[in-house]
């Protein structure tokens, strides 16, 4: 069975459990494959990424078995930091940067006009710097709460390339790189924790300044050590290694 987000913005929750912690957000128009149900609960995995978690069943729009999956090798996506969806009754529904408004009909509402959507990438720093001084919140996607991996993801993606949703699983991809020198605007920085497992991940800009999660989305300085914060005169996060994603 296929879902998809008809909401501004759905949660996405770790356990099917009241209060449980958030790990991602979906979307709208973004669609996900259903892998369990149960009263109150359904375990989806997001048709995007394959990150997998739980949103509520009330929250849950099922697609009918005849339409096939959306296409997602060049989608439309929402470039304004908020946009809004004609409604079928004639009310307004707001939508945030990097929705997928083309699947308006999928969601039940009317076809909507393309403006504010493109299919031409942009570069991903523009993309990013667009969620510059978010609110640092673990599992969200949006300029009003973001997480690390969602940074990097949300910024390629607007960009017109797939990452995977976590800092872990987005170092699988791409080309590392020899010396920090090698870098370029865009490229991937990823640090890792004390036991050497990868947690953070951040944009490369230039003049050795990365993008990332840290509070809130921020710009801070790079080097062979890892990334210095100057307001705490220290370093924060331990330098891993730098990928390359091929545009």
């Amino acid at each position: 069975m296929i879902g998809i987000c008809t909401q501004s913005v759905l949660p996405v929750y770790s356990l099917c459990e009241p209060h449980a912690p958030l790990v991602n957000q979906m979307l709208y128009g973004e669609w996900y494959l259903v892998v369990e149900q149960r009263k109150h609960w359904v375990k989806i995995k997001n048709g995007l990424d394959g990150s997998i978690g739980w949103i509520q069943m009330r929250q849950h729009h099922s697609l009918a078995e005849d339409i096939s999956i959306p296409n997602a090798s060049s989608p439309k996506l929402v470039t304004d930091l908020i946009s809004s969806i004609h409604k079928s009754d004639g009310t307004l529904l707001p939508i945030v940067l990097g929705s997928m408004a083309e699947h308006a009909i999928l969601c039940g509402d009317p076809a909507q006009e393309p403006r504010n959507q493109h299919l031409d990438p942009c570069t991903v720093v523009d993309s990013a710097l667009k969620y510059l001084h978010a609110p640092e919140l673990y599992g969200g996607r949006t300029p009003w709460g973001i997480d690390a991996g969602a940074l990097t993801q949300m910024a390629y993606r607007l960009g017109g390339i797939q990452l995977k949703r976590t800092p872990l699983e987005q170092s699988a991809q791409g080309t590392a790189l020899s010396f920090i020198e090698e870098s370029e605007p865009g490229d991937l920085v990823f640090c890792d924790n004390k036991e050497g497992v990868i947690d953070h991940v951040g944009l490369m800009l230039p003049d050795h300044h990365v993008l990332h999660v840290y509070g809130k989305v921020r710009i801070d300085r790079i080097d062979h050590t890892g990334i210095f914060n100057p307001e705490l005169r220290k370093y924060t996060h331990s330098l891993r290694v730098i990928k390359q994603i091929s545009q």
